[in-house]
């Protein structure tokens, strides 16, 4: 019996060791895969990136336009038709962007830390523009550094509801802007903010010359190259955000002041002029209009300015409009300031900064007739004046007279000039994500007056026209676009 019991154990130790043999012959097994896991803190399209708690969401969008009455397949307010500039004289040009977007978040002790980040690229008849980024921002705790959109903005953008080149309000648009601000909850949607941001610059002061204003088409501006004078600007703005919509009042500091590199420039010692600051303000307001149809919306904003003339329009003006149809010519000048050095424009004692005015009012109204389709309707209007001394440094430069002297007899001479316009956009979409839209807006030049005696130009600008227009006078002009887009979480 005990040789038996002996057999079966060591049987049973056999067993054992083979199996532990083989076993350790076997690979180690797989940590379990870590799958990625829907986030729906932040609404649809955010997943967890894996082994963190950070939520991300790519999107973006793919978009064709083209368009009539366009000078480069975009959407300028007015088209110059000089054959010498434009040429594509028809007017007729494509446009084509891809965006790609990355929006993460995670919470923390001090609240959410978002990053949000845009890159793209675009190509505008055959110039390809390769890749831009025009987003990217950190927000944390209250704050916002980088890349996003001013604190002055509070019309909507252009997808919304309209041509952006076309509307004059002070929104930065697909751009984007450079900002370092902060931003103070209180409550019941109730916040305010200060933003630290980059100069909205047009160029910003402008030198009026002799016998020609101003002298060779702006080539006397003095811009801010790669940099700020003196400070940024500085953006305050207190809003409301409700159910019913929102209300912003908002204002701006500007540096006004002209920029000079070097030693002296047409007799006048550098550094130029002396300092000035401009300053905007504004109003606006989103209302919501459930009652007519979900989504109908809303907007309006006003804003006044003085010698900060960035903030009242952020359309592509330039330097300043200027139409030309062969003969009649649409002129106006779109600066924070001019000033004329006194050893060119006789009479000028001065030689300071007189600051520009200019106030603009935008409209915007969005019928959603049914889900996947809405009509925009939308406006604008844009005054630019400038006060005694600036008309009387313009007019002097024109007729090649004295500061104060008499204008030739039966000359008329007015800087002040304004536009304004009116659109429709009409947007489908047959499918989630596909958006067709037709676009159409009427704009009207209602320029600067320089006339002589006869009713034709004044000495000056003639050079710059080359020599072939014969009076000033209003231009009008119709710009329309079609445009597909697919939109992936946007």
């Amino acid at each position: 019996m005990k040789m038996v019991k002996s057999l079966l154990l060591g049987s049973a130790a056999g067993l054992v060791a083979v199996a532990a043999a083989q076993a350790a012959d076997l690979p180690v097994k797989a940590a379990p895969v870590e799958y990625v896991k829907v986030c729906s803190l932040y609404g649809a399209g955010y997943y967890y990136m894996p082994g963190t708690d950070i939520c991300m969401k790519i999107g973006g969008y793919i978009r064709f336009q083209t368009t009539f009455g366009s000078a480069n397949g975009s959407n300028p307010a007015v088209r110059d038709s000089r054959a010498s500039t434009v040429t594509n004289a028809s007017g007729y040009g494509y446009r084509t962007r891809g965006v790609l977007t990355v929006d993460t978040r995670q919470q923390t002790a001090y609240g959410t830390l978002r990053t949000y980040f845009l890159i793209g690229h675009q190509a505008t008849n055959s110039n390809a523009t390769g890749i831009f980024a025009t987003r990217a921002f950190i927000q944390w705790a209250g704050f916002t550094f980088g890349r996003a959109t001013s604190f002055f903005d509070h019309f909507p953008s252009s997808s919304r509801a309209y041509f952006s080149g076309n509307i004059h309000s002070p929104n930065t648009g697909d751009a984007g802007w450079n900002v370092a601000a902060y931003t103070a909850q209180f409550g019941n949607g109730f916040s305010a903010t200060i933003s630290l941001e980059e100069p909205r610059n047009p160029p910003n002061v402008t030198e009026i010359t002799a016998a020609g204003f101003p002298d060779g088409g702006f080539a006397q501006s003095r811009q801010r190259y790669g940099g700020l004078r003196n400070y940024p600007d500085i953006v305050a703005n207190l809003r409301l955000d409700q159910a019913w919509g929102s209300a912003m009042i908002g204002g701006a500091l500007h540096d006004a002041s002209a920029v000079y590199y070097g030693g002296a420039f047409n007799g006048l010692a550098s550094p130029g002029p002396g300092d000035r600051m401009g300053w905007a303000l504004t109003a606006a307001t989103q209302i919501n209009l459930p009652m007519i149809n979900p989504g109908s919306v809303f907007n309006a904003q006003f804003t006044y300015t003085r010698g900060a003339v960035g903030y009242a329009s952020h359309a592509a003006l330039s330097t300043g409009v200027n139409s030309f149809d062969g003969s009649t010519w649409s002129y106006g000048l779109f600066t924070d300031g001019v000033f004329a050095n006194p050893a060119t424009i006789a009479g000028n004692v001065s030689g300071g900064i007189e600051l520009t005015t200019a106030w603009s009012l935008a409209l915007a109204y969005d019928h959603v007739w049914r889900p996947g389709l809405k009509t925009s309707l939308y406006g604008s209007y844009l005054d630019v004046s400038f006060g005694g001394n600036a008309t009387a440094l313009q007019c002097a430069s024109a007729f090649n007279t004295p500061v104060g002297a008499a204008l030739p007899a039966g000359a008329a001479c007015s800087p002040n000039w304004s536009m304004w316009n009116i659109g429709s956009r009409t947007e489908w979409a047959p499918v989630r994500g596909l958006t067709l839209g037709v676009d159409v807006v009427y704009n009207r030049i209602e320029g600067a007056e320089f006339h002589n005696a006869a009713g034709g130009i004044s000495s000056g600008p003639v050079g710059w026209a080359g020599g072939t227009a014969t009076s000033f006078g209003n231009r009008d002009s119709v710009v329309g676009m079609f445009r597909i887009q697919r939109s992936y979480h946007p």
